[in-house]
């Protein structure tokens, strides 16, 4: 009897325990799952900046589909908007990485690229 009274306080002891556990895993796995789409947002944004070009001064659109976590990556390039704090400068553009998945909310990532104009001679 006493055994048996000792498992059951040790049950409801060691319960709240397990069920803290599994919360903060189901977190950690949310905040993990967000932080590699946050990444993956990042690469496109970084290896946009190293491929950029200036030929015409037209938006320039690309989507990419990642698998793991699955989700779509589209960026943007464009004239910086008459709108932004940022209007006076010339040749400025914004690269926009926006993240659609479908547990996360929507996220993006924002850069700005300068053109240099061309020196004249």
């Amino acid at each position: 009897m006493e055994v048996m009274v000792t498992i059951a306080i040790v049950g409801l002891v060691l319960a709240p325990v397990f069920m803290l556990q599994s919360s903060a895993m189901r977190g950690l796995q949310r905040l993990s799952r967000e932080i590699r789409l946050l990444f993956s947002a990042k690469n496109v944004l970084v290896d946009s900046f190293q491929k950029v070009s200036f030929a015409k001064d037209e938006e320039e659109t690309e989507t990419k589909r990642i698998s793991n976590p699955p989700a779509t990556l589209t960026y943007k390039r464009a004239k910086v908007g008459k709108n932004s704090a940022f209007k006076d400068m010339k040749n400025l553009y914004s690269s926009d990485v926006r993240i659609r998945s479908s547990r996360a909310e929507r996220e993006s990532i924002i850069g700005f690229v300068y053109k240099p104009e061309k020196e004249k001679k």
